[in-house]
């Protein structure tokens, strides 16, 4: 009997449940760190999404305060301050001397060689942009711009308001 535990306990090697044991351990490890790692790539992509988005926001804005200094500098031919920027919901981009009608949905942005987003040429991107004008007085205009976009089938949007004001009175 003695010669039979002592050859039991000289044997070095695994039990089945030591190696289902290790295995459990790296299995839950592993899934951890892919977990892990899904969820950092996802949070950059989403981070990224922001940003572009903001980008597009600012455009938007920066483009109806173009057409209402266009307009400033054709004082003098009649033009008032706000004309092309009636109460509605519009769409511009950077190639676009004005706005244009926003209908339902609005187009998705696309983004051309040069990387810059426009309606007409170039791959079609995840972002749609509605520029909200309303008119609060004679010498005040809202602009709202928001922009959408989908991900992993959840709808994201940006919104950005601005009043803009005839300040230029000669």
């Amino acid at each position: 009997m003695k010669f039979f535990a002592e050859k039991i306990k000289n044997k070095k090697g695994f039990t089945l449940v030591e190696v289902l044991v290790a295995l459990f351990i790296l299995f839950t490890v592993i899934s951890a760190t892919t977990a892990l790692v899904n969820s950092a790539l996802g949070t950059i992509q989403n981070s990224k999404a922001k940003f572009v988005a903001s980008g597009l926001a600012q455009e938007g804005m920066e483009i109806v305060r173009n057409i209402r200094d266009s307009n400033w500098l054709k004082y003098d031919q009649g033009v008032l301050w706000n004309q092309g920027l009636s109460d509605g919901d519009w769409e511009a981009d950077y190639l676009s001397e004005g706005l244009a009608s926003y209908f339902g949905t609005g187009r998705f942005l696309k983004m051309d060689s040069n990387g810059f987003y426009n309606y007409t040429n170039g791959t079609a991107t995840k972002f749609n942009r509605k520029i909200n004008i309303q008119n609060l007085s004679a010498n005040q205009i809202r602009v709202i711009v928001v922009i959408s976009w989908q991900e992993k089938n959840k709808d994201y949007s940006l919104t950005t308001a601005e009043d803009l004001y005839n300040w230029y009175l000669p």
